[in-house]
């Protein structure tokens, strides 16, 4: 009886606070995952419009951003779409800080998912 290899995932992970990225790595690394770490919005849109970067998972960290989390996970998809990506990756949002329903009603709506961290 042969053991199926885990898969390993591929994450884009968008987040300018250097500790909490170094935090996430490690899991994200113990767990298999290969990780690219983008510290600014900018540079993950980048990446994600290049066709040879592609990716399972986008985590976009909007505890403390000063740059509008809506408008990246607006241009996320519409890159992804543009592209023809098929399927599209997760996107996961995560925060320290509570912003309220509508924050997540709003986020649910570009189609990723809000998670709070302790």
């Amino acid at each position: 009886m042969t053991m199926a290899m885990p898969r390993i995932g591929t994450v884009l992970l968008i987040d300018e606070d250097v500790l909490h990225a170094e935090r996430l790595l490690g899991r994200l690394h113990f767990r298999q995952h290969r990780v690219t770490v983008c510290s600014q919005p900018e540079e993950g849109i980048r990446l994600l419009s290049q066709s040879n970067h592609p990716c399972d998972v986008v985590i976009l960290n909007v505890s403390h951003s000063h740059w509008h989390c809506l408008k990246t996970l607006r241009m996320i998809r519409r890159i992804c779409s543009q592209a023809g990506r098929h399927p599209c990756p997760g996107i996961l949002c995560t925060s320290v800080a509570y912003r309220g329903p509508q924050f997540r009603l709003h986020v649910e709506r570009l189609g990723a998912r809000l998670v709070y961290e302790r």
